[in-house]
């Protein structure tokens, strides 16, 4: 009886232990799937993120482009007509059709050597008025071309 007693407990022992292996493996089996996943999943977010950054600045560009080429095309007409009156119609109508182009810019400022708003495209500045946009001292003796970002 003594003998049965510990083959009993020995194959108690190996199969606990067989089982406690085969419980391991699959364990080992499942993170080591999870981790391939994971490592994918990393992998997949990182490329993503270069295409997005690499779109992002390419957008980026264009825009301040589109901006610059706008800016020096109201620089380029402000010069060919220098006794354009202050708040002209005619340029604020061909200023608001070029700002509709740029739907990132709010609206367009010029302001003169002296400060004071020559032309602009925004509805809701008091621009009648004379108004002292830049102090005297950043004043260079050229007209200064400003333009607002939307809100």
């Amino acid at each position: 009886m003594a003998f049965q007693r510990k083959d009993f407990r020995r194959e108690a022992i190996i199969s606990i232990a067989c089982v406690g292996a085969v419980i391991a493996i699959v364990v080992g089996f499942a993170v080591r799937d999870a981790w391939r996943t994971h490592s994918g999943a990393l992998a997949g977010g990182r490329e993503r993120s270069a295409v997005l950054a690499l779109v992002l600045e390419e957008q980026t560009r264009r825009s301040v482009q589109a901006i610059d080429l706008s800016l020096s095309d109201m620089v380029e007409t402000l010069r060919q007509s220098p006794d354009t009156p202050d708040h002209d119609p005619n340029l604020t109508r061909r200023l608001r059709s070029r700002l509709s182009e740029l739907p990132y810019v709010r609206a367009f400022f010029v302001v003169g050597a002296n400060g004071f708003l020559l032309q602009d495209t925004d509805v809701d500045t008091p621009c009648r008025w004379r108004i002292a946009i830049i102090s005297r001292s950043m004043s260079t003796g050229r007209i200064a071309v400003f333009t607002s970002d939307r809100r």
